[in-house]
């Protein structure tokens, strides 16, 4: 007698047969599925061996019903390799009968192929540039690409490109910035599969940060708090909301993993609250906003070497941060959410992560009402099916059913894919593709605009929000004001923040990869990024940039 799977069997199986369906059908619609199907089910084989574990295969190919499919199943869970699944192919087309379409089909590609059909096979799927290697051979060279972009930063590249800056007029009083984002350390105990970043600089022996801050203080009316999980730099962070009298919007950006249980939930927001009543009278009015990681990939469902499943962050600890939340409602709870193609439609309501968010709390006696929802102003393309542009759940506004008159919000957005991101399945995540498909073909960025906020560490590297990669100077070493008017004068800068289509050729002078880069890239953010990596491609654009202005 077989036991019924438990609620979290449920929802891994769901979620995985969903992702297994949804690559296998973008790779019929974009790639060539080879003779009878045979490069779709090669695909399918080296999906399954990346994506998930042996202990779970057979379940997650369960999701057909079709018995002309069970045939293939029993092939994807038997065959080790590409070689046998393809031996095992032939043979199964070999005793079909003739009057089968793909047999018919499949005799006639033998036909052409009288010898060594396998190796012709396996040549065909080669040719299709998409074998990938083992995931955690993957995760290592993305690690030492980044290991190798972070020691490049402030080298002798970037010195020559920002003295070029450094040598222009200054002006005589630079903008205050809309925002500074803060790293006070760049760390994180998760490996989510969507993060930007494998590998993180160690920042030790760290100076003092408050004069920095108090810096930033007369820069800037919003400060976001970042860098990977910073829960232990509340006590900085609640100096800061005490302490920056002109900042009026105060950010921490969690991933709920502490909140395991609603004391320590509780104790989170009393902290925060107590350093915001704790500001004095003459400050600025302020706010701080707490926010939070939920997403398909912070919530994912992972099985352990012995094939046990658990969650990386349980939905529990995000329940526990909304029934607590309405007790300190001077502090705002947002809900940070990487769209997937679950935002195509209201099934972000009804399956996947926000589904089992409601399952917990009604499971507490309390209920999530969806309240209103905003879509993403253009079309953006569905992952599956990149033919198609369709509308995109954005934002969503809850409330508790204990407390109506407390909205709780969850904004989305588009993942970009470097880092770990590089090596997600393009089916997994809503893209840009579209945004910068128009961009190159017409120069339109319908109101879009590259990031170029400052990001500062605690080491004193100065980056920008959109390319932490991106070395403005060291203020550990340098005055800060020749830092910040470097803002205001580098020409890179004001080109990236338009989407400036010349990089693009400036950099095809230095780089044999740009061609690569260009259809590889899932937006325009993602596309600037990379044109940008290389110290060397910094400096030449830079230097092409003052030639040509």
């Amino acid at each position: 007698m077989t036991t019924a799977p438990s609620p979290m069997e449920q929802a891994f199986l769901a979620r995985n047969q969903t992702r297994f369906m949804e690559a296998v059908n973008r790779f019929n619609r974009t790639h060539d599925a080879g003779p009878a199907g045979i490069f779709a089910a090669l695909f399918a084989q080296q999906w399954l061996a990346r994506e998930i574990h042996p202990a779970w295969r057979g379940a997650v190919l369960a999701v057909s019903r079709n018995p002309e499919h069970q045939w293939l199943a029993r092939l994807l869970a038997e065959s080790p390799s590409p070689a046998t699944l393809v031996a095992a192919f032939l043979d199964h087309w070999a005793r079909q009968p003739i009057d089968h379409p793909k047999a018919q089909a499949f005799a006639a590609w033998r036909a052409t192929h009288p010898t060594d059909p396998i190796g012709a096979i396996l040549d065909g799927w080669r040719a299709l540039g998409i074998i990938h290697p083992p995931l955690q051979e993957g995760i290592r060279l993305v690690q030492q690409a980044q290991k190798e972009t972070s020691r490049a930063m402030g080298g002798s590249a970037d010195q020559e490109r920002i003295a070029l800056i450094d040598a222009l007029p200054t002006p005589e009083t630079p903008p205050a910035w809309p925002k500074v984002g803060f790293i006070p350390r760049l760390a994180c105990s998760q490996s989510c599969r969507h993060c930007q970043f494998v590998w993180r600089d160690p920042m030790k022996n760290l100076p003092d940060p408050m004069p920095t801050l108090r810096w930033i203080d007369q820069m800037t009316q919003s400060l976001l708090f970042t860098g990977g999980e910073l829960h232990d730099q509340l006590p900085l962070f609640t100096q800061a909301i005490r302490e920056l009298t002109h900042i009026r919007a105060f950010a921490i950006l969690l991933n709920g993993a502490t909140a395991t249980t609603l004391e320590q939930a509780d104790a989170l927001f009393h902290t925060l609250d107590e350093a915001r009543r704790a500001r004095p009278r003459h400050a600025a009015p302020s706010e701080v906003i707490l926010q939070v990681s939920f997403d398909e990939y912070h919530q994912e469902i992972l099985v352990n070497r012995d094939g046990r499943l658990h969650e990386r962050i349980p939905v529990a600890n995000i329940a526990n941060l909304l029934q607590i939340a309405p007790r300190h409602s001077r502090i705002r709870l947002v809900l940070l959410h990487k769209q997937t193609r679950l935002n195509l439609s209201e099934a972000v309501l009804e399956k996947g992560v926000i589904a089992r968010l409601r399952q917990e709390l009604l499971a507490r006696g309390l209920a999530l009402h969806p309240l209103r929802q905003a879509v993403s102003p253009r079309l953006k393309q569905d992952p599956v099916d990149p033919t198609r542009t369709v509308p995109v759940v954005r934002d969503l506004m809850f409330v508790l059913s204990s407390h109506p008159e407390q909205p709780i919000h969850l904004m989305s957005s588009t993942i970009d894919a470097f880092g770990r991101a590089s090596l997600l399945d393009r089916s997994e995540f809503i893209q840009e593709r579209a945004l910068l498909d128009d961009l190159l073909a017409h120069g339109q960025t319908h109101g879009e605009r590259f990031d170029i906020d400052p990001m500062i560490r605690a080491d004193g590297i100065v980056t920008c929000f959109g390319a932490t990669h991106l070395w403005m100077g060291d203020l550990s070493r340098e005055p800060q004001e020749k830092v910040r008017t470097r803002f205001v004068k580098d020409p890179l800068l004001a080109a990236m923040a338009r989407f400036d289509r010349r990089l693009i050729d400036l950099h095809r002078e230095i780089a044999p990869d740009t061609d690569r880069i260009l259809a590889t890239a899932s937006g325009p953010h993602h596309l600037f990024h990379q044109l940008t990596e290389t110290a060397d491609a910094r400096r030449h654009l830079t230097q092409r940039l003052l030639a040509t202005p």
